[in-house]
């Protein structure tokens, strides 16, 4: 399961892994969200500018927060193979 931590339109994406011994740790991306002129689906990026950068340190401070006072395994898919 992943949880998104969002700060406006940017964003960090936490997913939970298991490691070779079984216990599950954080993995991470940056995520941005954006409507695209004269579409109304939102769309998602990977790429920021400097004018992201002090969302995404939010976030970023965020999701260092919520990694290290919850355990991943709490929300790891254990079902899956």
């Amino acid at each position: 399961m992943k949880k998104y931590i969002w700060e406006g339109a940017v964003g960090v994406v936490l997913q939970p892994k298991p490691d070779r011994n079984g216990e599950y740790f954080w993995t991470f991306e940056f995520v941005r969200c954006f409507r695209q002129a004269g579409l109304e689906e939102m769309r998602y990026g990977k790429s920021f500018t400097q004018r992201n950068a002090d969302a995404l340190g939010k976030a970023l401070d965020r999701a260092f927060e919520f990694m290290t006072t919850t355990s991943a395994s709490s929300l790891a898919d254990t079902s899956a193979p």
